[in-house]
């Protein structure tokens, strides 16, 4: 997967967190038992992707592009880009 496509799949995934919680509104009541089986294969899904932690970004000094930190060379300008 790309980064772009990495970056998309994270939003969906919080969005769908978000929902999911807004589900379960009084926060003094245990959650359904539908809520939580829901909550519980979700997670499974999100766990089997294996995304891990978002990486680290910095500003690309060429054209202001994000890039990962570890980068040599801007995906946006295509310019060297140190890693430091």
């Amino acid at each position: 997967m790309g980064e772009r496509a990495d970056r998309d799949l994270r939003l969906a995934i919080d969005t769908v967190e978000k929902n999911l919680l807004a589900l379960h509104d009084d926060p003094s009541s245990a959650p359904s038992v539908k809520v939580e089986a829901v909550r519980s294969a979700w997670q499974s899904v999100v766990e089997r992707l294996a995304l891990g932690p978002e990486p680290e970004r910095r500003i690309c000094p060429h054209c202001g592009g994000f890039v990962r930190r570890e980068a040599i060379r801007c995906i946006h300008c295509w310019k060297p880009s140190s890693s430091e």
